[in-house]
């Protein structure tokens, strides 16, 4: 039993989540990087997805430093946008 953390879903197609996330037995979305460490914070999480097309941002590096931190066991995914 997975949990899925999918950081800005809405740029990633269903199809495409779906295919590779339909067995997680739980999957959280997140509309910011930053609401994302909330739910870090509160719920282990067994994958975080994040999109390719942000990673450069400030907001993803914070995220990034505080998974370090909170969910190094959790595993990171970036996924191409679209």
């Amino acid at each position: 039993m997975s949990v899925v953390l999918v950081v800005e879903p809405q740029l990633f197609s269903t199809q495409a989540l779906s295919k590779q996330f339909g067995h997680a037995r739980i999957v959280l979305h997140s509309a910011t990087p930053a609401r994302a460490v909330a739910i870090l914070q509160a719920v282990m999480v067994d994958t975080v997805v994040i999109p390719d097309c942000k990673i450069e941002e400030a907001d993803y590096a914070m995220l990034l430093s505080v998974m370090r931190l909170i969910a190094p066991a959790s595993t990171l995914i970036c996924l191409p946008c679209g």
